[in-house]
Order: C-alpha cells, then sequence, then structure tokens
C-alpha cells in the first residue's frame, strides 16, 4: 500500500517565485507481512501554510514505524523512529519512540515515550505521548 499527496498551500503568481518551498510532499508506504508492519513516511514543509509563513520551508521528516499486531489483537506495539533535516540540512534531529496500543470498545489508546537522540539534551531527553482516539 501507498499514499502519496501534493499539495500548494498559497501560491500567487505574481508575487511569488515557483520553487519547491512552494509544495508540502507526504509520501507513506506500508508493507504488511503478517502480524508485522513496515511504514516509512517522508514529508516536506512548504514555506507557507495555513496563509501564513512557516519557519520549516522546505525542512524534511522521515519517520520509520515497526508495527506488530494481529489483525484482530486487542493489544498492539511496535517502535517508531523520526528524523527532521533543518532547511539548511545542517542540523539532524532524531527520535526514537517505543509504543504500546490497546483497544477498547470504542477507543483507540495509545501510549509512547519518546527519546530525543539528537540534538542531546539529557534535561530535554524525555517526554511522553498519549493518544486517546474514539471510534464509532
Amino acid at each position: 500500500e501507498f499514499l502519496i499527496e501534493v499539495g500548494i498551500p498559497k501560491w500567487s503568481p505574481n508575487e511569488d517565485t515557483f520553487g519547491r518551498g512552494m509544495f508540502f510532499i507526504l509520501f507513506e508506504a506500508r508493507l504488511n507481512i503478517g502480524v508485522f508492519s513496515f511504514i516509512p513516511t517522508v514529508f516536506m514543509y512548504p514555506d507557507f501554510y495555513l496563509q501564513g509563513p512557516t519557519n520549516e520551508g522546505e525542512q524534511m521528516d522521515l519517520n520509520l514505524k515497526f508495527h506488530f499486531s494481529k489483525e484482530d489483537a486487542i493489544i498492539n506495539g511496535g517502535f517508531e523512529a523520526n528524523g527532521a533535516l533543518t532547511d539548511s540540512y545542517s542540523e539532524l534531529n532524531i527520535k526514537l519512540s517505543p509504543y504500546i496500543g490497546f483497544i477498547t470498545p470504542g477507543v483507540l489508546w495509545q501510549l509512547k515515550i519518546n527519546a530525543t537522540m539528537l540534538p542531546f539534551d539529557i534535561n530535554e531527553m524525555f517526554d511522553s505521548f498519549i493518544s486517546i482516539n474514539a471510534q464509532f
């Protein structure tokens, strides 16, 4: 399976120079083999979004997700690795995130701990994430 999405959030032909900073690009591929899924995702940020400039123009994120779950399992889990390159390609940010998820009637839960590996700062290294999604 794969998904590709390309868009131009803002373009005024009389004012803007056509370039790659005009685009956002999302590409995601999914490889499902039994209980294992491998999902690489690439996203390139645009210079403008929601009618305003961003500080992330042309920055790229790469996310690798390794997911383990049987199709009808109540509990699932996996591991994510996220890397981000700044627009000048001079700074690399890397996060590693193990997670566990479970399903209750009508609600999907996910608990994740993010460990920032680069840039290294022991005081800012860990944070947590809780996702609660209602499904009907």
